[in-house]
């Protein structure tokens, strides 16, 4: 995992130096894109939105989705979604060059919709460091803002290697959404928040998935993490009467994650997700 993000670091420098300063860059394979940079973005994912705002700047966003949040000022930008689909009639309207997304949450059709209108379209979705490092520098290519990525990446990698060394005993560690009385939702041992829990020295247990999914109470208890970590309210995880028998609630490890944005989305907050994260962690296992 280190000689991983080392290497990648090394990258970052000769990334900038092969894409240049020119109006036309190369991306994705070496081949030219059909426009230039591009000068007007619309965002349909609140993932995309804060890697675009705090990576590369808002200047150039001129749509958004209704859940896009972060950073402040977006709230400003006209909507182009407020359900599940994208409104693609507004995002014509905006005569966007590109439009970002999280492809997790959209089917291969509707993007193609996208293309369709004679739009060109990036997906943003990240598993780990590495791909959100990856995917952070190509936008920024895309859009003039190589400056801006290099800076955010450099800020993730940082606290990643600054934070290598910690001993925690390998923990297993629950990253838990809590439902309504029912099933709550735990992160995947494939998503994004696992990676950066075994680059801290803990595992992650759940579901074989790269995102957030449902668990029912029983499968739940079986897992036994020595850890959980709850986004959202505390409270609702602890009154549910089925985690009593839960260690990590008898041994009072159970935190809550004051930004929820820094753990459900691999975004430009990168580096504050893995501080925090090591805080917890070292205040668990120091118990």
């Amino acid at each position: 995992m280190r000689s991983r993000w080392v290497a990648l670091l090394g990258l970052v420098s000769l990334f900038l130096a092969l894409i240049g300063c020119g109006e036309n860059i190369k991306v994705l394979g070496g081949k030219e894109p059909e426009k230039s940079r591009w000068v007007r973005v619309v965002s349909l994912s609140p993932s995309s939105t804060e890697i675009f705002g705090i990576s590369l700047g808002l200047t150039t966003m001129v749509g958004r989705s209704a859940s896009c949040d972060t950073p402040a000022g977006v709230k400003s930008l006209p909507v182009v979604m407020t359900g599940v689909k994208p409104n693609y009639e507004a995002i014509k309207k905006l005569n966007p060059d590109g439009v970002i997304y999280d492809s997790s949450l959209f089917s291969k059709d509707e993007i193609a919709k996208i293309s369709a209108m004679g739009i060109d379209s990036f997906d943003t979705h990240a598993t780990n460091l590495a791909d959100l490092s990856d995917k952070i520098l190509k936008l920024g290519a895309l859009t003039g803002a190589e400056t801006s990525a290099s800076a955010s990446v450099d800020r993730a990698l940082a606290m990643a290697e600054s934070k290598k060394d910690l001993t925690l005993g390998n923990p297993k560690v629950a990253i838990v959404l809590p439902g309504q009385g029912s099933e709550h939702y735990i992160a995947g041992t494939k998503s994004f928040q696992a990676d950066c829990l075994r680059s801290l020295g803990a595992q992650t247990v759940g579901p074989d998935s790269d995102k957030f999914e449902p668990m029912s109470a029983e499968t739940f208890l079986q897992t036994q993490p020595d850890i959980v970590i709850v986004g959202g309210d505390v409270a609702a995880f602890l009154k549910d009467p089925r985690m009593k028998s839960l260690g990590a609630v008898r041994a009072g490890k159970v935190f809550g994650w004051r930004n929820q944005a820094w753990l459900l989305r691999a975004g430009g907050s990168a580096d504050k997700t893995l501080e925090m994260m090591s805080s917890l962690l070292v205040q668990a296992t120091s118990k």
